[in-house]
């Protein structure tokens, strides 16, 4: 086969993501792993950006045809080239972008217009998210997780919320991450955890009891803040919000959304092409931090063995990919320990 770039690319079925070479045919992208065997074939008319293009950092694609498969560029060239491709086509990719700017801006005064958002918003919900300016979404944010934890018992434990806050900061600080994140612990035997726009991570006293080791912790919350920074939780308030979203955003009192949206939120579940990112960019920020990468495979794969029939526990397992399959895309490194034993001891105790 000819030569081509270096890609990350996620077929949106199976979990994690694999090393493949782009090739820029006529027409479309090509994907091809070592072997040369095609993996996907991307017209440039169904490619959409994922975000911003921002000069120096990687592009990232999905297409119409596969909505769950996520291509990653790498490559200046091959970014330059992409963009230019996309940039000729306009209304499908690059142009995408700056449609939607132009509708958010103008204030949506046409009423027929935001009658044609109410029906397209779920099909654009990914690009709106990412559009929507990080302490915008901090402000809605903030509000959803004051209504989202009003009627939960908020664990107090001094040393463990000290512990827990403190490998947060660790991995933000290793990763260089701008995000602001907030952690909040309830007492709710459920095991789970959840993250909220803005930064905000929620973790269940279930899910730190049913914890063996401080790895498998460290794992979920890594999971939950790459949630937070693929903008997966700001897309899951756009579908909750509908056009009421883009209404506040113009108008700029997010008020009205705030009171109804917090508990919908939590009802609403990630696509598996979601956790499957999320679990590829949450064991990227463990490696940066030189964590171990373990603890999330390990935990799920315990979770299936010994839970798969609790009730208290389908409702994470069943949005997730399969235990053995993130085990096999994300079999773990060594690293150091993320917390001391007593540090250890203290998250365990925090919530009784």
């Amino acid at each position: 086969m000819q030569d081509g770039f270096p890609v990350h690319f996620s077929d949106g079925r199976t979990a994690g993501r694999i090393s493949a070479l782009l090739v820029l045919a006529p027409g479309r992208l090509e994907v091809h792993d070592g072997t040369g065997r095609l993996l996907a074939g991307w017209r440039y008319r169904d490619v959409r950006l994922q975000d911003a293009i921002r000069p120096g950092e990687p592009l990232r694609l999905s297409s119409t045809a596969t909505p769950d498969a996520r291509l990653t560029v790498l490559h200046p060239q091959a970014i330059d080239e992409v963009t230019r491709q996309l940039t000729a086509i306009g209304g499908s990719g690059y142009g995408m972008w700056r449609s939607l700017g132009w509708v958010v801006a103008s204030g949506l005064a046409v009423a027929g217009v935001v009658w044609g958002l109410y029906a397209a918003l779920p099909l654009a919900a990914r690009p709106v998210a990412r559009a929507i300016p990080v302490a915008w979404e901090e402000q809605l944010g903030d509000g959803m997780a004051v209504s989202a934890l009003a009627d939960q018992k908020i664990c107090k434990g001094e040393d463990g919320q000290k512990a827990l806050e403190g490998l947060l900061a660790s991995i933000v600080t290793a990763n260089g991450l701008e995000r602001r994140f907030t952690l909040h612990v309830t007492a709710d035997k459920t095991v789970n955890a959840f993250a909220l726009p803005g930064g905000h991570i929620v973790l269940l006293s279930g899910l730190l009891n049913d914890a063996r080791s401080p790895d498998e912790v460290a794992g979920v919350m890594a999971h939950e803040m790459a949630h937070i920074l693929e903008r997966h939780a700001a897309e899951r308030l756009v579908r909750a919000a509908g056009v009421g979203l883009l209404l506040a955003w113009v108008t700029g009192d997010p008020s009205s959304l705030i009171a109804g949206a917090g508990g919908t939120l939590l009802n609403l579940s990630y696509s598996r092409g979601d956790e499957s990112e999320a679990d590829a960019r949450g064991v990227s920020l463990l490696e940066t931090a030189g964590l171990s990468t373990g603890g999330l495979s390990s935990f799920f794969l315990r979770l299936e063995e010994h839970h798969g029939k609790d009730s208290l526990v389908p409702q994470l397992l069943s949005t997730h990919p399969r235990a053995t399959d993130r085990a096999a895309a994300h079999p773990g490194r060594d690293g150091r320990k993320p917390m001391t034993d007593a540090q250890w001891q203290s998250v365990k105790a925090m919530c009784r």
